[in-house]
């Protein structure tokens, strides 16, 4: 439990140290630290009432927050159902009374039972629909929101997402897609092809060998008849170098793996 006084906003006081009185509106008695009892403040030494002090922050804001020991002996010093007020102080002219200026009050109703006054006002729960998307400004909440592990588990369950069975030309999820449909694993070996691209090129090379298998098989000399000449050399040489092509197009075409080596200074 937490007792955290009424924010008190004045953006003309940025930077100034304010100080809280407990009173108890029944008494006019003020409650004070020292004793752990409601006592008069006398002239001049009010500040052994200051329950408190903070700075006034960049936005204007300033809320003290009571807790511990000190939580402790002032719930057991205040009477249920019994008014009390909360007074901030600048304390710029000196500790005497007639120097302070009160700059901020609130109070209201003690309740030990349902800690109805003063209690921790930070939220600690929502009901359901209160945060919407409508209710969130546009761009509220980027990668300077998120903390590094929210990131981390956002990116491991993209990675674990399952892929599905259909995916739209020229993104990144077609691309792993026509990788995994041309994936296969016998749950020792995984091996993958390109495609139809490397099976035509596949089929293109299957072609030209069957042809130089024939050559090789019925070799006949280049000859010339009637002024046309036929060079079965010439033709075989194409043969192996259309082969030597398709060779490289298919390296290109696989999968493939840099090795490269590091040094430490």
């Amino acid at each position: 439990m937490a007792l955290i006084f009424q924010t008190y906003t004045n953006t003309d006081r940025i930077g100034e140290t304010l100080y809280v009185v407990l009173k108890d509106e029944t008494t006019g008695l003020s409650y004070k630290p020292g004793t752990g009892t409601f006592a008069a403040a006398a002239s001049g030494t009010r500040d052994d009432h200051d329950l408190g002090a903070t700075v006034v922050d960049a936005a204007g804001d300033l809320n003290i927050d009571i807790s511990g020991a000190t939580l402790t002996t002032l719930v057991a010093a205040m009477v249920d159902g019994r008014s009390y007020s909360w007074r901030y102080y600048s304390r710029a002219g000196g500790t005497a009374a007639v120097a302070d200026a009160e700059v901020a009050q609130g109070g209201g109703n003690w309740n030990s039972t349902a800690q109805a006054f003063g209690t921790d006002t930070r939220t600690t729960s929502m009901a359901t629909g209160v945060v919407t998307a409508a209710a969130i400004a546009t761009d509220a909440i980027g990668s300077d929101e998120l903390a590094d592990n929210a990131t981390a588990a956002i990116a491991a369950a993209v990675w674990s997402e399952t892929l599905p069975g259909s995916y739209v030309a020229g993104t990144a999820g077609y691309l792993l897609g026509s990788i995994e449909a041309s994936t296969s694993s016998d749950g020792s070996t995984t091996t993958v092809t390109t495609g139809s691209y490397a099976t035509n090129l596949q089929t293109m090379r299957d072609n030209y060998a069957a042809k130089l298998a024939a050559i090789s098989a019925n070799p006949k000399p280049t000859y010339s008849i009637d002024g046309q000449s036929v060079s079965w050399d010439s033709y075989r040489k194409s043969l192996l170098e259309e082969i030597d092509k398709i060779n490289g197009m298919l390296s290109a075409a696989a999968p493939f793996e840099y090795e490269t080596t590091g040094t430490t200074g």
